[in-house]
């Protein structure tokens, strides 16, 4: 009894009375006004109030011993409308609260007692708010699925349901089925998770409309409600050599309904004409048109999306998935949405934060075509020398910011690959995978050694400042030979600049493509030493990939 009065005390329960069933009824529930727990032959059902209802089943098992007596539900009555079962097998109890106005339950894992999780799932979505979600279809053989990531959410079939399993410590891991349907948690965890369903017609969809890479082409389906709905295209190839091609995510950006702007479009994208939603975006060669568009009235808009060289195909012979869980700007209620459920930290941990540690100011291409040439073509590089030095330290530190950047996933790789190398000569049963991610390590930095001779140096960047003001400085140059100068300047500065920005932006790709790698190894290896470095690998980039540039790309 006082083992349970704490469990509740720990989720946040306050007992105003504390009465126990101990029952032999053969049906034992408790509910709320969004959904009912029903406690029934050694099975716990959760579903959900309303027109469309949706049940998953969880079923108890005690580790302490085997051929233990069977559980028995125990029904605690709460203050402020909070209601709670406890299953108990001797002495380990499971906990279960329900929300007192949404369709979510709350549990609590002890150490000697686990259950398994039945629901109808069709996909798994797991979330990157920085890379690209990772979405598991069935067919492969089952894996264990991290505790560290912020949430798991299982889309249910019929697209009226999404199901999301929330962790709040992280240290749970949950063993899946092959075929999606059965999840296992197991001690010891002492872990606790948030189940929360979100009901409604369409709330995800497999979209089937054929399209192209050309143009848009409205769809049959528009979103249901207000939210930030991505679009999760098939590859049939990747634009660089690690792993195999899993999917493309994109938001769907939501033209505003009075300017001609598009909310909800990843930060580092520009709009170069308002008329075709043209985009400019550093890593991208030329502009592009936004593959996903709900317009003012209702329109969803699709086409594949471009990628840098152009090198990506889709297996257009395969659905596109499209889900959401999270509002984006919107300012709705969805109570059904996982984010809505998660931890402040947990949040913030889904966020792309600007580097603010460092401003890294206007970029080299508008300070040289509009400031420093402007400059010389007006005959003002010795009268406004002062303004020419600003301008010109100004491309120094962005030169220079971009650079270090770089290096910060240059030095990140040659870390992981050090220890993937470590790994392999010391255990031999996680070799063949340690070296195979060494090989997308060693992609990055050949790229890096490509690179080079274009990015040249933020020296060679300041070599040609200080050329420059020399030139300045040189009274037998005229007017007409400080503007060529300044031309010659400007498309030296610029093809430094430009190059950075393509190389920063291929290497967030590349170290997108390497997390998820990581993530799918630490679902599918059967080694635990590699699994050890596979979170390694996915945690230490989340660091990495939060503290972004605007010049890095998508």
């Amino acid at each position: 009894m006082v083992n349970m009065v704490q469990i509740l005390k720990k989720l946040g329960v306050l007992l105003a009375i504390f009465t126990v069933f101990i029952t032999h009824a053969d049906v034992i529930s408790i509910g709320n006004s969004a959904a009912s727990l029903e406690w029934q032959d050694g099975a716990l059902s959760f579903q959900t109030a309303g027109v469309i209802s949706q049940t998953v089943v969880f079923r108890p098992f005690s580790t302490r011993k085997e051929g233990g007596t069977a559980f028995t539900a125990t029904q605690a009555v709460v203050v402020g409308k909070h209601s709670a079962l406890v299953l108990r097998e001797e002495d380990c109890s499971l906990t279960f609260v329900l929300d007192a106005s949404k369709p979510a339950v709350r549990m609590s894992l002890p150490w000697n007692a686990g259950f398994t999780l039945e629901t109808a799932t069709a996909l798994v979505v797991l979330p990157d708010g920085f890379g690209e979600d990772t979405i598991l279809e069935p067919g492969r053989s089952g894996g264990l699925i991290p505790a560290f990531l912020p949430f798991i959410m299982a889309l249910q079939t019929g697209e009226k349901s999404t199901l999301s399993c929330i962790p709040f410590k992280g240290t749970g891991d949950i063993r899946i089925s092959g075929d999606l349907k059965t999840w296992e948690f197991r001690p010891p965890l002492l872990e606790e998770y948030t189940f929360a369903f979100h009901t409604g017609e369409g709330v995800w969809h497999q979209l089937t409309t054929p399209l192209n890479n050309k143009t848009r082409t409205e769809v049959e389906w528009v979103p249901p409600f207000k939210a930030r709905y991505r679009a999760a295209y098939p590859l049939a190839t990747l634009a660089v050599p690690i792993g195999t091609p899993r999917h493309y995510i994109w938001n769907i950006a939501i033209e505003h309904p009075k300017f001609k702007t598009l909310m909800n479009r990843p930060p580092r994208m520009s709009i170069l004409d308002k008329e075709t939603y043209s985009m400019w975006c550093s890593g991208f060669d030329g502009s592009f048109g936004y593959p996903a568009i709900l317009t003012p009235e209702g329109k969803l808009m699709m086409r594949y999306p471009v990628h840098p060289n152009d090198k990506l195909s889709y297996q257009t012979d395969r659905p596109i998935y499209l889900y959401a869980y999270d509002l984006g700007g919107f300012k709705e209620t969805v109570p059904g949405l996982p984010v809505n459920f998660l931890t402040a930290a947990a949040r913030e941990n889904m966020t792309n934060v600007r580097n603010s540690s460092v401003g890294i100011g206007p970029a080299t291409c508008h300070l040289t075509s509009n400031v420093i040439e402007k400059i010389f073509y007006r005959s003002e590089g010795r009268s406004h020398r002062q303004e020419l030095v600003s301008a010109l330290q100004q491309t120094q530190l962005f030169v220079e910011s971009v650079r270090a950047r770089i290096e910060n996933y240059r030095a990140w790789a040659a870390k992981m690959a050090a220890q993937c190398e470590n790994m392999a000569r010391q255990d031999n049963v996680s070799a063949a995978e340690m070296q195979k991610f060494g090989t997308y390590f060693a992609e990055m930095e050949s790229r890096y050694q490509e690179a080079c001779p274009r990015m040249k140096t933020p020296t060679q960047a300041l070599e040609y400042q200080k050329a420059l003001l020399a030139a300045v400085d040189n009274p037998a140059l005229d007017d007409e030979e400080l503007e060529d100068r300044s031309k010659q300047f400007g498309k030296d500065t610029r093809s430094i600049g430009g190059a950075q920005d393509t190389f920063a932006a291929h290497a967030r790709h590349m170290t997108k493509l390497i997390r998820q790698q990581a993530l799918l190894g630490y679902i599918y290896t059967a080694s635990e030493t590699a699994r050890k470095m596979y979170a390694e690998i996915y945690c230490s980039s989340t660091a990495l990939m939060q503290d972004y540039y605007d010049h890095e790309g998508k």
